[in-house]
């Protein structure tokens, strides 16, 4: 588990408040978005107004020690030994008043909606008008029926143009993905639908040097991972407890002020990774993707 450097700021009145944060993650399969014994990733954070490790160090090694060890580690202990401590790392943790932030993020969606970032831009993608990616209320609609058309076969092919590091390898690679989906368009099922989508995929197949996705380094391919969407909605947790505690220390209204200064301080794996991150964090909801059943297999 990873712990956040502490995040500090005065109150009007001089006093200092703290928030720390453990983060550790699960499901990190890294391209294989379709890892069917993994389809989920999770990251998540343990929330505390004071340093855990100082505070109940003493307390998480005796627990541990019970199994000969110094330190608690699922994958070491296994969920039968675990649950026999359970009650007992429970007591510990409440007395630390903490709170917790997890994220979510279904991998097949990440699939869907890196297609649609990639290829749908109109900044890049001068066939596609720029409401149609522009507007959520219209981009959403897209985002689904572009999933609908897509089957694993598709999926592999575009994650494999997604993380191809050579610039020629990766524009031939994305322009046979367009040209694989687009005898899938006449499922899509309205006429407007399908003439923007046809359009935008004959310009990104004849164009893929236009589009902005590929990196030759491997902290700008790590931006296409599940690991940035699910750290930034991560972040937005703890953006919300931080307002919690700040609106409880005084009454007033919840300012988020000290997640402000945790932005800037945490310290993760793939941190050097987000700036390059795509904006697809914003497609990715709780939602059913509408996709045939039949086409797991491709046609």
């Amino acid at each position: 588990m990873k712990k956040s450097t502490a995040s500090t700021h005065l109150t009007d009145d001089g006093k200092k408040i703290n928030m720390f944060a453990y983060i550790d993650e699960t499901g990190n399969t890294g391209a294989r978005l379709l890892d069917e014994a993994q389809p989920l990733f999770m990251t998540a954070a343990l929330l505390t107004r004071s340093d855990f490790d100082v505070r109940f160090a003493n307390d998480i090694r005796a627990i541990a020690q019970v199994y000969g060890a110094d330190e608690i580690h699922a994958a070491v202990l296994g969920i039968g030994r675990l649950e026999s401590i359970a009650k007992d790392l429970l007591k510990v943790i409440r007395k630390a008043g903490p709170a917790f932030a997890i994220a979510r993020v279904e991998k097949s969606y990440v699939v869907a909606t890196k297609v649609f970032d990639t290829l749908f831009d109109s900044f890049e993608n001068k066939a596609v008008p720029w409401h149609a990616y522009n507007m959520p209320a219209l981009r959403m609609p897209l985002v689904f029926k572009i999933a609908y058309i897509l089957d694993d076969r598709a999926a592999v092919a575009f994650i494999d143009a997604l993380m191809e590091k050579n610039d020629q390898r990766a524009w031939s690679k994305m322009a046979d993905f367009c040209r694989l989906i687009l005898p899938r368009i006449v499922d899509i099922p309205d006429a407007r639908s399908r003439e923007i989508v046809t359009n935008a995929l004959e310009w990104a197949a004849a164009n893929p040097e236009a589009l902005q996705f590929v990196h030759s380094d491997k902290v700008g391919r790590k931006s296409h991972l599940p690991n940035i969407i699910g750290f930034g909605n991560l972040l937005g947790a703890i953006e919300k407890q931080s307002g919690i505690w700040e609106q409880h220390r005084d009454g007033s209204s919840a300012t988020g002020a000290p997640y402000r200064s945790l932005w800037g301080r945490v310290k993760l794996c793939f941190n050097a990774a987000a700036p390059e991150a795509r904006p697809c964090g914003a497609l990715c909801r709780p939602i059913a993707w509408p996709r045939p059943p039949s086409r797991r297999s491709g046609r």
